[in-house]
């Protein structure tokens, strides 16, 4: 309707919609799989009418890029200096690792627990963000792991940035459903950006940025001992986990900022006005 009243028209595609309804856990699978297909052609049809689509990951631009003019990805990476302070106090660190966000099953939450309560350190989970799955909630509160557990619910970003400064590495062990695979968790940078090591499931994509930047460990994110594995590799070694830290830092402030992506933006903004 827009571009028929002459508009100038941008599709923001933050996720891989026909993938991500294939993981839906309320609809039977054949009527997933029928709703996928069906959204695929639709966006085709609707968006090769388009002036441009923003995608957030590059996975996700170069699927819009086979039937669009113009395909972007502007990935949604952290502000400079908003989750560390400007002079980081390594000496904050504590034996508590963090997970920040949605709290939910393919996010690998029950695995996380589980590797808990398989440490052979003292560490402990610092568990930030809501969960609005009741069984989810009920099945990892009776686990060993919660004992591991300080529960902080949803906190404001500063609160976070906190939380992130006295934790030692920070988790992102999605499970490995289509939509995860090839995305790029915002936590995984925010991660980085607070100057802790990343823990983040071994996916080709993540392991180019984590095992890439050397600022982390992968893992299978179904396995609770390999979870447990890294977690005491960097609370037993704080060497190791600073300079990894350290490496996060210098990647973000590099490469995975908004102010590359924003420039990006406000680049095809320009282009598409002719100004």
């Amino acid at each position: 309707k827009l571009k028929k009243q002459g508009k100038i028209v941008i599709f923001d595609a933050h996720e891989d919609f026909p993938k991500q309804v294939l993981t839906k856990s309320y609809l039977n699978p054949m009527m997933a799989k029928l709703i996928s297909i069906f959204m695929q052609s639709y966006e085709e049809y609707v968006c090769s009418r388009l002036d441009a689509v923003i995608a957030a990951t590059p996975t996700i631009c170069n699927k819009f890029s086979k039937f669009c003019k113009i395909s972007i990805d502007i990935n949604n990476y952290p502000l400079l200096g908003e989750l560390s302070p400007l002079e980081k106090d390594w000496s904050l660190l504590k034996n508590e690792i963090a997970y920040v966000g949605g709290i939910t099953k393919i996010r690998g939450i029950e695995q996380v627990v589980d590797a808990f309560s398989l440490l052979k350190s003292d560490a402990r989970l610092n568990l930030v963000g809501t969960c609005n799955e009741k069984n989810t909630t009920n099945i990892i509160s009776k686990k060993p792991g919660w004992l591991s557990v300080n529960e902080f619910g949803q906190l404001n970003r500063e609160e976070v940035r906190d939380v992130l400064q006295k934790s030692i590495a920070g988790l992102v062990t999605f499970l490995p459903v289509p939509n995860h695979i090839d995305a790029q968790p915002n936590k995984m940078f925010e991660y980085m950006s607070a100057g802790i090591p990343v823990i983040g499931s071994n996916y080709p994509l993540w392991r180019t940025i984590i095992e890439g930047n050397n600022c982390g460990l992968c893992v299978d994110p179904e396995n609770p001992e390999q979870i447990a594995n890294a977690i005491d590799k960097l609370v037993t070694d704080k060497n190791l986990a600073i300079q990894m830290g350290k490496n996060g830092i210098k990647a973000v402030n590099e490469k995975y900022n908004w102010s590359i992506e924003e420039a990006k933006l406000f680049k095809l903004y320009q282009e598409l006005l002719g100004n």
